[in-house]
């Protein structure tokens, strides 16, 4: 958790020749990665920090989970890291793409399933307290689920040019028309 931390903390605050703005970063994680990453959204979220929006790549529930199946995650559960389950829903305000191989034995894809229902279900309930679907509408982003790849197989060029057109959806949500600069 740490190394996501001090390279947040560097990129917004800590680097007086280029202040990024938070509404500016766009956190990435894959497998393990994707613990951390969801951790320090889920942070900044509940602290109304908003950032742009969260990729996540290949992601575990948590490990237990990712290990051992939900049911014996429950039995084990204080030592259970990155429990991304209980986290995920604080990122309803921002928009989250969740991209993983169908055949992934490493991290099963019904985790990636799983925290997009959750995530999905907590951005319609957000969107709900104003009675209108506007705030779905405007963070919901549909997850890519490739199917005939596994977990360190994924296909490079296709990914990134998924999180390409993420990153333009992100854009043209804050109605940006130069780009990342």
């Amino acid at each position: 958790y740490e190394c996501i931390e001090a390279a947040y903390q560097y990129l917004v605050e800590d680097n007086p020749e280029q202040n990024v703005d938070p509404s500016r970063v766009v956190l990435f994680g894959r497998s393990l990665g994707t613990g951390p990453t969801v951790d320090l959204a889920a942070k900044l979220c509940s602290q109304n920090v908003r950032i742009a929006g969260c990729v996540l790549q290949s992601p575990l529930e948590s490990a237990g989970r990712c290990v051992l199946g939900e049911t014996a995650s429950f039995a084990l559960y204080y030592l259970d890291i990155f429990r991304s389950y209980e986290k995920i829903a604080k990122l309803a305000p921002i928009p989250v793409f969740i991209l993983h191989g169908i055949m992934d034995n490493v991290v099963p894809v019904s985790n990636g399933k799983a925290l997009y229902e959750a995530l999905t279900n907590a951005q319609k309930a957000m969107g709900g307290k104003n009675n209108n679907d506007d705030h779905y509408r405007s963070v919901a982003y549909t997850p890519k689920w490739i199917p005939d790849v596994g977990h360190n197989d994924m296909p490079e060029f296709e990914c990134l040019q998924d999180i390409a057109k993420f990153l333009k959806f992100l854009q043209e949500r804050q109605g940006r028309t130069n780009g990342w600069q």
